[in-house]
């Protein structure tokens, strides 16, 4: 009885241990900028699986198809001998023979020198051969067989000597040539990026928590001491803003790049995971000034995505689908809630004074406007229809307007919180009860119910609020809301000389056409779906050009004549036209004013705690 018992031990244990991905990563062989994967797989099953790389991946908004980094790809069973395994599409690959495989190998792109990619820079990977600078995002190197999601993984990294190694994932061996990580699923993996650098390394403790911070530089431009002393200052309002936070150690991630492409330019960003964050920044002019001059705000948004969507978010995050371009409707609260509690809390602790404060603010309002009013929920479940560069700097605009528009919701949310509520409650203490109900992991709310549970929380009639300006589409009230806390709004009108307004251009492919699509008004004669080939005889061509033609083509002079060479079904035409006066908005602006009552008084004090 005790052998049988013990057969029966050894056989679920065996189980249960095959039960995991093994990743080996050799970055001692680097050829070409490409590292070579080998992922030994669990048992799988079945008549047909697929082997999915992530078509977009938590808090990008982009697609970027990261199938396309790799190359060579083939599987092989215990043998050695090779397996079905014929590519699907971009990000997938699919075999016929799945209880066959035993292994799957081939080589992996570095995302960041890769000719044309979209993989946003602070969710990507670099391999640097001369300088032994590896930053491993997973997404970018591996991915999971389809219904294998959530099972553990085993991730061997063969590193040079005498690199230091940061980041939160957690490590069972280290030693001078192998590190060994263990996470619990894919999503941990990919909520977790190494880091191997011969750069500075620095920590700090506030309250329960041991901030680390990593730094690597392509030209030596950066002090750590300067980076760490302006992280204090916003680990500091953050915790005089929320308290502890409930991580040992965390991890800041800094890499300085020193590429004068003007993708990295445009990637300056930073992406925030439950236990780090990764800063990327380019510097090739080997001035850092202007990245800490700005590191504040930007450091306090992300750290704070730690309430939301990290915190707490819908099941549609919770349980992400690597493959789905269909977003959350929830972008004011992970984005623009977030970047309103971002500015509050430079604001309350004393970083910014009430005037650039409203200043702050004047910048988001004038932003916003140039989009009109619109359901800020229905472009968020649609930001990610972006399938090529073109596109992506036409509507990247439209998205980064969750920042402004999104905190402005926040603003305006908190004041009618607070009026209804005589100032008992305020919009980030129901957030912070919404927080205890739910977690992200565990306890997802769910995406359709979140503003009906929301207001049932607050006891407080707050669904007229959330169906015309979140929901729908009405004019924000910021003249009436604005003013009750003693702020005035102001938004100067001017005509300007236009040719089209509220262009909107697409192009169907990465060197193809570039297609009208829509429009408010032109004077050229334009229809939808023009092709446009050229302005006043130039080819169109130039990307910096493209950058601007979502937005009106505003003329010097109201004499001003343009042609326009384009192609309309199999004709090609010359169009030309004069601009017209056109009314835009010339400034939006918010400023002091005073204050009516003693109610207005009371008002202002508890929306803006001083």
């Amino acid at each position: 009885m005790k052998n049988h018992f013990l057969v029966f031990y050894l056989i679920i244990s065996n189980l249960l241990f095959s039960q995991e991905y093994g990743v080996k990563i050799n970055l001692n062989n680097v050829v070409n900028d490409q590292v070579f994967i080998e992922i030994t797989v669990p048992p799988l099953s079945g008549n047909k699986l697929e082997y999915h790389m992530p078509v977009v991946t938590p808090g990008t908004y982009s697609t970027a198809n990261y199938g396309n980094l790799i190359e060579k790809i083939y599987a092989y069973d215990k043998d050695n001998k090779r397996v079905s395994f014929r590519r699907k599409n971009k990000n997938t690959w699919v075999t016929n023979e799945p209880e066959k495989i035993f292994k799957i190998c081939y080589w992996i792109d570095d995302s960041y020198d890769k000719k044309i990619t979209y993989i946003p820079r602070v969710s990507g990977s670099s391999f640097k051969k001369e300088s032994q600078f590896f930053m491993l995002n997973f997404p970018c190197i591996f991915g999971y067989f389809k219904g294998y999601k959530n099972i553990p993984y085993k991730i061997n990294v063969e590193k040079p000597a005498s690199r230091h190694l940061s980041t939160s994932l957690k490590t069972i061996s280290q030693d001078d040539k192998n590190d060994i990580f263990y996470a619990s699923n894919y999503i941990e993996a990919a909520d977790n990026p190494v880091m191997y650098h011969n750069g500075d390394t620095i920590s700090h403790q506030f309250g329960k928590t041991r901030f680390h911070l990593a730094a690597y530089s392509d030209n030596g431009a950066v002090d750590i001491k300067e980076l760490d002393y302006v992280v204090r200052r916003v680990d500091s309002v953050i915790y005089k803003t929320i308290g502890d936070q409930d991580v040992s150690d965390y991890f800041y991630l800094f890499y300085f790049d020193k590429d004068e492409g003007f993708l990295a330019n445009m990637n300056y960003a930073a992406l925030e995971h439950r236990k780090s964050s990764y800063y990327y920044m380019n510097i090739w002019d080997n001035d850092a000034s202007y990245f800490l001059d700005g590191f504040t705000g930007l450091a306090c948004h992300e750290f704070l995505h730690r309430i939301t969507p990290l915190g707490f978010c819908s099941n549609k995050i919770s349980d992400y689908d690597y493959q789905s371009t269909k977003m959350s409707k929830h972008l004011w609260l992970y984005e623009g809630f977030t970047e309103y509690l971002s500015v509050m809390t430079m604001f309350k602790t004393g970083l910014y004074n009430e005037k650039e404060l409203r200043s702050d603010f004047s910048d988001k309002l004038s932003y916003a406007e140039k989009f009109g009013d619109y359901s800020i929920a229905k472009m968020s479940q649609k930001c990610l229809n972006i399938n090529n560069l073109v596109q992506r700097l036409v509507r990247l605009n439209r998205y980064s307007d969750v920042y402004s528009r999104g905190a402005i919701l926040g603003l305006l949310l908190d004041i009618e919180i607070n009026k209804q509520s005589s100032g008992q409650k305020n919009l980030l203490g129901i957030i912070m009860e919404m927080k205890k109900k739910y977690d992200c992991l565990t306890c997802p709310f769910e995406e359709e119910k979140f503003i009906d549970e929301f207001t049932e929380l607050s006891g407080l009639n707050l669904k007229p609020f959330f169906d015309k300006y979140i929901l729908g589409s009405e004019p924000l009230p910021l003249e009436k809301s604005l003013s009750s806390i003693g702020w005035k709004y102001i938004s100067k009108k001017k005509k300007y000389p236009c040719f089209v307004t509220g262009m909107k251009i697409e192009r169907d492919s990465i060197y193809g056409n570039y297609v009208l699509m829509d429009f408010d008004k032109n004077t050229l004669g334009l229809e939808k779906g023009d092709i446009i080939t050229a302005i006043n005889g130039s080819p169109i061509q130039d990307w910096k050009y493209f950058s601007v033609l979502g937005f009106p083509w505003i003329a010097d002079y109201i004499s001003n004549e343009i042609t326009l060479n384009v192609k309309r079904g199999n004709e090609k035409l010359q169009l030309k036209g004069k601009a017209t006066l056109t009314i835009m908005t010339d400034k939006t602006y918010v400023t002091d004013n005073y204050i009516k009552n003693i109610y207005e008084g009371q008002l202002r004090k508890q929306v803006l705690g001083r």
